[in-house]
């Protein structure tokens, strides 16, 4: 199947009903030549067994486990381990799944392991095929770094549409994001678009900053296949009195760079990844919201719009 994801062409090859099906307003119409341009190509398939690939462990201790091929060899390994008990002991040593890379993140494969006794709960409590999930969240890995290739970033936040306009909110988990994003829906209505609640990609696009929905949004299922001019950046700070300031300096980066998916094992990506956030930050206000959860704060922020 393919599919136009904030502006990138990816090009998914397997049996994948939760892909599909999570991905359908991505979907664009298949052909020859459509391929030929596909910016990224992911194929995925099952294996008896998965095994622990050879190279050097880039990250050590980090989850999943990032490994750096061997020469001739470019590219990295990505896998997770599967905690399994024998004979009353706890392992980690089983490798469920595992994404192989060539070091552009333009051909993908994604290996798993033939399980079928492993569900995921979704939050509407329907089981998925486990490995259908894995494959889908691998995929997401890969389209965040090839975006990082392809002038763009993507960004814990939550992010709606307002009045034509695009707005990320960022801060830490549980700070309070998708309740504001809510307050803005219950105050302004149809005019407040859900652009993705928890993984929104920003691209330059001719020499645009333009907020991109994309299918991955973390636990939850609010997101839409829009690109929209991205008009403002606002790091959410809990306070009891609700007040705005514009930041610049290295605050900005200090607040924003850690909400970034950044591929801190590379450091040529990770030059590219930081002159996508330095020219950001030059191009689009950003804003700290110190804030209570309430229509005030909501309407601080669309003052800065007008």
């Amino acid at each position: 199947m393919l599919y136009n994801i904030a502006g990138l062409w990816l090009y998914y090859e397997s049996e994948n009903q939760y892909f599909e099906e999570r991905c359908k307003a991505f979907q664009m119409e298949i052909s020859e030549k459509n391929i030929e341009k596909c910016d990224i190509c992911i194929s995925a398939a099952s294996y008896k067994k998965v095994r622990r690939p050879q190279g050097i462990e880039v990250m050590k201790g980090a989850e999943p486990a990032v490994i750096r091929k061997n020469p001739p060899l470019e590219g990295y390994y990505i896998y997770s381990l599967l905690p399994t008990f024998e004979n009353g002991v706890l392992k980690r040593d089983r490798i469920p799944q595992l994404l192989d890379t060539d070091p552009n993140w333009s051909n993908i494969r994604i290996k798993y392991i033939c399980d079928d006794s492993l569900p995921f709960i979704n939050n509407d409590c329907s089981l998925s095929n486990w490995n259908e999930f894995s494959s889908f969240l691998l995929a997401g890995v890969a389209f965040r770094y090839r975006l990082i290739k392809k002038n763009g970033l993507l960004i814990h936040s939550s992010s709606i549409e307002y009045k034509g306009k695009g707005l990320i909110f960022s801060a830490p988990s549980g700070t309070g994001k998708s309740t504001h994003v809510r307050l803005w829906q219950e105050l302004y209505g149809d005019a407040v678009t859900i652009i993705n609640e928890d993984r929104p990609a920003i691209r330059y696009i001719d020499d645009m900053p333009l907020l991109c929905g994309t299918p991955w949004s973390g636990s939850s299922d609010y997101f839409t296949n829009k690109n929209v001019p991205l008009s403002g950046i606002v790091m959410l700070e809990q306070a009891p009195q609700n007040s705005i300031e514009i930041l610049s300096g290295p605050k900005v980066v200090q607040l924003l760079m850690p909400r970034c998916f950044l591929p801190y094992f590379d450091a040529g990506m990770m030059i590219e990844a930081l002159n996508t956030l330095e020219r950001l930050v030059n191009d689009v206000p950003v804003y700290l919201l110190k804030c209570r959860p309430d229509y005030e704060a909501v309407e601080l922020v669309q003052k800065c719009l007008i």
